[in-house]
């Protein structure tokens, strides 16, 4: 009868526990938010990183506790780091969070240029996540991956290709994709991948390394091709993947909500409900579509692990290359 009596007991303690979490989830969707919240977008009006997070933020503010909603403050400047840094400075209640990718997160702390590192992140939820392609133009002598590889053997250094900057993603992969082919190329970086591809179809270089995403309008319209892709593309599914061609180098650009450190797990919960619940909804969906994007959600744990990926990753490409000296 004791034993029984302990069990009952034993049973109501953990019931109890239980209705209490639930009504501390409930309490904190009372409590946030309850103000509007900042969303500082790193990059400039019309960009990819501010038209996706434009395309979602509408549907995800569908989702917010209390009819609030997020609203978005662009602060572009130095390679994204000045929005970065403005909310790793906020407080840590909720109403500043931000949307980035993954360059002012896992690459640029290496080269000594932020005043934070990948430990100051409370890292939220990614939304994207993007191969990077070489592309040419559809009128030049590279037809396959086979003639770009054979012209790059014979042609050291004499290849030239776009990126959006010295020590950018675009910059990196490919120093790393020569190196793993043992060829060289040679970089002319750009402020960004529109001039980068300006320059790419005016005949100016002979390559551009960019998303995916960012050249379908020009494949569709036949003025560029598409030589590789860096992890299979759902854009160009029959494009060659380097790691088909032994190439030992793969990887995809994301883009994400973040906030500063120790963010409470309760607005942390909340404000990634909102954005799966946005990316799920079948306006985003199309809606991206018709840019040329795919949703590719990770909650916390999951965006942690890659960012976390990717600044080991490229933090080995930069001490290699030297670039960070």
């Amino acid at each position: 009868m004791e034993y029984i009596s302990r069990k009952i007991i034993l049973i109501f303690i953990i019931f109890s526990l239980l209705l209490s979490g639930c009504q501390i989830s409930e309490s904190a969707k009372k409590d946030y938010p309850v103000k509007q919240i900042k969303l500082v977008v790193s990059y400039a009006p019309g960009g990819v990183t501010d038209t996706l997070a434009r395309i979602v933020t509408e549907e995800a503010n569908k989702h917010l506790p209390n009819d609030q909603i997020m609203v978005i403050e662009n602060k572009a400047g130095a390679a994204g780091i000045l929005g970065v840094s403005e909310v790793l400075r906020s407080k840590n209640d909720g109403y500043r969070i931000g949307i980035t990718g993954l360059s002012p997160v896992s690459i640029l702390p290496h080269f000594g240029q932020t005043n934070y590192g990948l430990e100051d992140f409370t890292l939220i939820s990614r939304l994207t996540s993007t191969p990077l392609v070489l592309a040419v133009k559809a009128d030049s002598e590279f037809k396959t991956y086979e003639d770009w590889l054979a012209f790059v053997e014979e042609n050291p250094g004499e290849f030239r290709y776009g990126t959006q900057g010295t020590g950018g993603i675009s910059h990196l992969a490919m120093e790393s994709i020569s190196k793993s082919a043992e060829v060289q190329t040679t970089q002319i970086p750009f402020e960004g991948s529109t001039p980068a591809l300006t320059a790419l179809l005016g005949g100016q270089i002979e390559g551009a390394v960019v998303q995916d995403s960012e050249v379908t309008a020009y494949t569709e319209s036949g003025d560029l091709r598409v030589i590789f892709a860096t992890s299979p593309s759902t854009i160009f599914p029959n494009s060659v993947v380097l790691q088909e061609k032994g190439i030992d180098f793969e990887t995809e650009t994301w883009l994400g909500v973040f906030g500063p450190k120790d963010l409470p797990l309760e607005i942390q919960d909340i404000i990634s409900n909102a954005f799966r619940k946005g990316l799920a909804e079948e306006k985003t969906i199309d809606m991206l579509k018709k840019q040329g994007m795919n949703a590719k959600y990770a909650d916390a744990d999951e965006f942690k692990q890659v960012a976390e990926s990717d600044y080991e990753k490229f933090g080995e490409i930069i001490k290699e290359t030297g670039l960070g000296e």
